[in-house]
């Protein structure tokens, strides 16, 4: 029986139920009948619960015991603008059933100055110096002395947050990364966010995806172990997924844009060089108008002295690792390819052959938007 908050007498009664040998039906159940002075035929025991004096324990708000273990307490030891919480202790743990109108008295300089129940309500101190925490509704007052010292000298600065997002601007379905980073008042500290479009995560580097465009106000909310906040806040512009417009394709008369086998010139010769890149602008040859974004062509290799391959990219843009034509020596290939224009409408060409060959472009049509 754990010892009730409420003074006055209480009755215990114990019942038990048994069945008898070869018996049938339901237990019989009996009511043990203690003897007691003066009552007849009683039922219960009387239990007289006079004298309550509970002691006074203080906690942190959400963090954790005021005294550290190892400690004897009272005296507390805080720091002004701690978040608290006063408790009453009955047998060494919070009263389970105390007393109606249990009321508290801070002392000078809480906010608020008084609370009620137990646990009390928060409060912290504005002022230092010693103060006495009293505790009425038991069978006596209790009190209990509090340090509070000044954070001003002795304690460490008021927390403080800085926050960081990363891209921004991003796009819509981007994963932003977020840092909260914690100065000053004690730590450890937690974190807690809200991203400005109903999204929340916890830790100090979070990372969140904003489903629609638009601009979001993401912030941080870090405590420190005394319960001590800070708040950081970073706007956070998302933009549209950018969606390309559909290529149109446009036909042309087959025509030859360049052959390497002509006279040396920007569509001629020389031949391709072993292990180089070659770059072609066909603006305006053939038909070829500057909107276009590919084109659609039959490439041919000619005069190959050793097997190889050509590699065919966008003009100033990377080399694919997949090859356009495969050849053999001394045979003449062709196949079909589209291939993509950089910007003036060129394009370029790797031959990764140990030796020189001739290339022969032919374009039949053209894709833009």
């Amino acid at each position: 029986m754990s010892a009730p908050g409420v003074t006055g007498t209480y009755w215990l009664r114990v019942r038990y139920a048994y069945t008898t040998t070869g018996a049938c039906g339901a237990p019989r159940v009996e009511t043990w009948r203690p003897s007691v002075a003066g009552v007849s035929d009683p039922t219960a025991w009387p239990i007289a619960v006079t004298g309550i004096v509970p002691t006074i324990w203080l906690k942190f708000a959400g963090a954790g015991d005021v005294c550290p273990a190892g400690f004897t307490c009272p005296p507390f030891e805080v720091r002004r603008e701690d978040a608290l919480v006063a408790y009453a202790l009955v047998s060494g743990v919070p009263d389970p059933s105390p007393p109606a109108g249990v009321t508290w008295d801070f002392g000078e300089g809480a906010a608020p100055a008084t609370g009620a129940g137990t646990p009390s309500n928060g409060f912290r101190y504005t002022t230092i110096g010693a103060k006495t925490i009293t505790l009425s509704g038991y069978s006596q007052p209790v009190t209990a002395v509090v340090n509070v010292a000044t954070c001003d000298v002795s304690c460490p600065d008021p927390p403080a947050a800085t926050v960081a997002a990363a891209p921004n601007p991003a796009a819509a379905g981007e994963a932003v990364a977020f840092t909260c980073s914690a100065s000053g008042g004690t730590g450890p500290y937690t974190f807690a966010w809200t991203f400005g479009d109903g999204g929340t995560a916890t830790g100090a580097r979070p990372s969140h995806a904003y489903a629609a465009a638009g601009t979001f106000e993401a912030a941080c909310t870090l405590t420190d172990f005394v319960s001590r906040t800070a708040t950081a806040k970073v706007s956070v512009t998302v933009n549209p997924v950018e969606t390309a417009a559909p290529l149109r394709f446009h036909t042309l008369e087959p025509c030859r844009v360049l052959d390497t086998r002509l006279l040396d010139g920007p569509l001629g010769g020389p031949a391709l060089a072993p292990q180089s890149q070659r770059t072609f602008g066909i603006l305006s040859v053939c038909g070829v108008p500057a909107t276009a974004r590919a084109i659609a062509a039959n490439v041919t290799v000619a005069g190959a002295s050793v097997p190889g391959n050509l590699r065919v990219f966008p003009g100033g843009g990377e080399v694919p690792l997949t090859s356009v034509i495969n050849f053999a020596a001394g045979a003449v290939r062709a196949n079909n390819a589209v291939i993509s224009l950089g910007p003036g409408a060129t394009f370029g060409v790797q031959n990764d052959a140990g030796g020189a060959v001739h290339l022969l472009v032919d374009v039949v049509g053209y894709f833009r938007e």
